[in-house]
């Protein structure tokens, strides 16, 4: 359940939860500055569980990210609260002017009882891109941290919490400039069953060169991971890879899919490439599941499978194209001809053989005035 700036688009981490097969994703857009106060209040109405037991039962983690402190329903905080404790629901704080203890200009969520359960203190403040940091991991091996390039990739907040004592730090800011010595990155702690995490990223935004970082997806899905308690693979470089194909496969059915629309405009018979299609189907969920159950050997066997199948129906859907077009061109040409010819001949009998025209032996010119 991701509350606050949870839109679908660039530079966001929406456009990669969508993607991972282990994601269910249930935006509820309640950012009032952007959307007005009466549309975020209507979304909340309309899309947030009615009840503790809808909670409990339909979600893991609930993320926030950019909503005002008081518009977050208390009901709704108790019940968080209480599921935490006793059933293990996840939660996950990232950051925003108006996350932790915000700019200044929004209520802090230190006047909630959300400021309890945050792994993190801090102070109303506002920073950006000249307070950029690297990620200083602190744990060696932790599974959001390990065997990733940290030190190629550059990240902003609005915000500088510090650890609260007690929590689990598993990034720290790099030092770059003072307000950011000891400030946490990523920081979690236990509360009951669950875990309260809190992420200091302003992630939906384009600052930093955090989305043009190759590994920003994995660091994205492996934060709900961890806070939902489910395992990460060991192998993260593998899982990277596997990643990487899904979003080939992807490409490659969506031209496959352009291309039909196109080709069925000239009247090709595509029947062939859709029936593969749909068995092809079958094998993505299958790639999906074993994505699910952490097999990624069987998973990289059957996406390539699936890539070499897509890139067979696109070699056939191009040939029943060109079948059809040939036609086309055929009948293009008897038209184009047959209209030559007919203009020729009229040309031929007006102009040459002047069949409309009477033939006399003289022309006089008269002036006009007689």
């Amino acid at each position: 359940l991701h509350i606050g700036k949870a839109w679908l688009m660039p530079y966001t981490p929406g456009a990669t939860f969508v993607k991972d097969p282990r994601i269910s994703w249930n935006p509820v857009p309640a950012h009032a500055w952007s959307m007005g106060e009466k549309a975020a209040q209507r979304n909340l109405r309309l899309y947030m569980p009615r009840s503790q037991e809808e909670l409990r039962e339909k979600y893991d983690v609930v993320v926030e990210d950019g909503m005002f402190a008081t518009d977050m329903p208390p009901r709704f905080i108790r019940w968080l609260i209480d599921e935490m404790k006793s059933s293990g629901i996840g939660f996950l704080m990232a950051d925003d002017s108006s996350s932790f203890a915000t700019s200044g200009s929004h209520p802090s969520w230190y006047l909630t009882p959300i400021g309890d359960i945050l792994p993190v203190n801090d102070k109303p403040g506002l920073y950006g891109p000249p307070e950029q940091f690297h990620c200083l991991p602190q744990i060696p091996g932790h599974p959001l941290t390990r065997d990733l390039p940290w030190n190629q990739v550059w990240i902003s907040s609005s915000n500088k919490p510090w650890p609260k004592q007690g929590s689990t730090v598993v990034a720290l800011m790099s030092p770059t400039v003072p307000v950011n010595k000891g400030k946490a990155y990523m920081c979690f702690w236990k509360m009951g069953k669950g875990i309260s995490f809190a992420y200091v990223h302003k992630w939906h935004i384009n600052e930093g060169t955090f989305y043009s970082w190759p590994y920003h997806e994995d660091v994205l899905v492996h934060l709900i991971y961890f806070t939902a308690q489910e395992p990460i693979p060991d192998d993260v470089m593998q899982e990277h890879r596997v990643r990487g194909l899904f979003d080939k496969v992807y490409q490659q059915r969506l031209y496959l899919l352009s291309f039909i629309e196109f080709a069925d405009k000239f009247g090709a018979n595509l029947r062939q490439v859709e029936v593969g299609l749909a068995e092809d189907s079958k094998l993505y969920d299958e790639a999906r599941q074993s994505f699910i159950d952490a097999d990624m050997d069987s998973c990289t066997s059957q996406l390539n499978r699936l890539s070499d199948s897509y890139a067979q129906l696109t070699e056939l859907a191009f040939h029943l194209w060109n079948r059809a077009i040939f036609w086309v061109h055929v009948v293009e040409w008897l038209v184009v001809t047959g209209t030559s010819m007919l203009a020729g001949g009229l040309l031929w009998l007006l102009m040459v053989r002047r069949k409309l025209y009477r033939e006399i032996t003289s022309t006089r010119i008269v002036r006009s005035d007689r």
